[in-house]
C-alpha cells in the first residue's frame, strides 16, 4: 500500500492568525499537552493560565495574606511555583482582595510581618472575571442563602474583599494569567 499525501491528514486548527488551538488530530491544545509531558502537578494545574490575548498588564489582581502568627495566622492556600503559576489548595471558603493591595498590606501587618512569616501572595486574573465576582458579591450575611456566590467580605474597610467559595476558587485557578503569581513582603 501506498502512503496517503500529507494532505488528507487532519491539520490543527488555527485563528485568524495562525496560531493552532490543538495537535494533528485537532483534539488537544499545545498548552495542556507541554504542560502533560512535564508530569509537574503545578504546571498542571495551570496548564490553561495562558490565555491568548491577555499579556501580563491586562486584568485585575487578587491579593492574599497567608502565614503569620497566632491568633492572627491565616493558611497557606495559594502556591507560587518558580514560573509565577499559582495552585490553590483546599475548597473551603478563600479570602483575597481584588485591586487593593493596602487592604492586605494591614491583614500582613496583623498577621505579624515577615518577622513572623507572614507574605502576600498576588496574581493576576482577566478583568471579566474581577468583574463577574463583583457583580455576583453579597453581603456576608446572605451567604447562606446564597451558596455559590463571592461574599463581600469587610466593606467598610475595602470595596474588594471576598470571600470565595469553592466554585469560585476553581474558576481563579483555572483563569489565573501565568507567570503573573508573586509572594511579597512590603
Amino acid at each position: 500500500g501506498s502512503k496517503p499525501p500529507v494532505a488528507e491528514e487532519p491539520q490543527p486548527t488555527g485563528d485568524k492568525d495562525g496560531n493552532t488551538t490543538g495537535d494533528k488530530d485537532g483534539t488537544q491544545p499545545k498548552e495542556e499537552s507541554v504542560a502533560s509531558n512535564r508530569g509537574q502537578a503545578a504546571d498542571e494545574a495551570v496548564s490553561i493560565n495562558n490565555k491568548k490575548g491577555e499579556s501580563f498588564e491586562d486584568g485585575a489582581t487578587v491579593y492574599r495574606t497567608q502565614g503569620g502568627e497566632m491568633p492572627n495566622a491565616s493558611q497557606h492556600r495559594i502556591l507560587v511555583d518558580a514560573n509565577g503559576n499559582i495552585k490553590i489548595e483546599g475548597d473551603n471558603m478563600l479570602y483575597v482582595t481584588i485591586d487593593d493591595a493596602a487592604h492586605q498590606v494591614y491583614f500582613y501587618n496583623k498577621r505579624g510581618g515577615s518577622a513572623k512569616g507572614a507574605e502576600i501572595v498576588s496574581f493576576k486574573i482577566p478583568e471579566s472575571l474581577a468583574n463577574e465576582i463583583r457583580a455576583n458579591g453579597v453581603a456576608q450575611d446572605l451567604g447562606r442563602v446564597n451558596p455559590g456566590k463571592p461574599q463581600i467580605s469587610d466593606p467598610t474597610k475595602s470595596t474588594g474583599a471576598y470571600g470565595l467559595p469553592k466554585e469560585y476558587i476553581q474558576k481563579l485557578q483555572d483563569q489565573a494569567i501565568g507567570g503573573t503569581g508573586k509572594i511579597e513582603q512590603p
